[in-house]
């Protein structure tokens, strides 16, 4: 857990960031102005979210699933094109560590200690990010990315239900396939069967 939880941290307040470069890329300086485009951790951290669920989850043997504090981004500044760059933004940093993690696994030579080990975790934690934040529940960035494409009436219709969707989705989460796909994911980055 000493490897995991900082590991799980640095990857969230990383995916919370790249929301906030994106969206000042595009003229919403909302994350700036509020300080939260900072790699220091402390602005990111959610109790419940960056620690307590993802402890759980570690403890359990489970999903390590969580979040950090969202960023502020005022998608009324955005338009359509630009809400989905913004929010595929933290999903993309977090395939990109894995992949990068992936490579230098393969590319460790044997007998390397700890180090395979730390890296497999980075790999698999945000593998695992980067597959649930894909979701189209909100609010979670695919459902910004998916959600869209829905007339506006049904889409303000779901996302004044968030925290029942939010609930539904911890519900039915086990029956999703996410373990399956990151797994797929996994040996193709890694070449290593989990």
């Amino acid at each position: 857990m000493l490897v995991l939880l900082p590991i799980f941290i640095f990857s969230i307040v990383l995916h919370e960031v790249a929301h906030g470069l994106m969206a000042l890329k595009f003229g919403d300086d909302t994350a700036q102005r509020a300080g939260r485009l900072t790699l220091n951790p402390l602005p990111h951290i959610d109790l419940i979210g960056s620690i307590l669920i993802p402890v759980m989850g570690m403890l359990l043997g489970g999903m390590i699933i969580g979040w950090a504090k969202p960023v502020p981004v005022d998608f009324d500044r955005l338009n359509e094109k630009e809400t989905i760059y913004v929010s595929l933004a933290g999903v993309a940093v977090n395939f990109l560590m894995a992949t990068a993690a992936g490579l230098a696994l393969r590319l460790l030579p044997l007998g390397s200690g700890y180090l395979p080990a730390v890296i497999t975790y980075i790999v698999f934690i945000n593998l695992m990010l980067g597959v649930f934040n894909l979701l189209p529940v909100p609010p979670l960035d695919g459902w910004r990315i998916w959600g869209i494409w829905l007339p506006e009436n049904v889409r303000w219709q779901i996302e004044a239900n968030a925290l029942l969707y939010m609930a539904l989705l911890f519900i039915i989460l086990p029956l999703l396939p996410i373990i399956p796909l990151v797994r797929m994911l996994f040996f193709a980055l890694t070449g290593v069967r989990l």
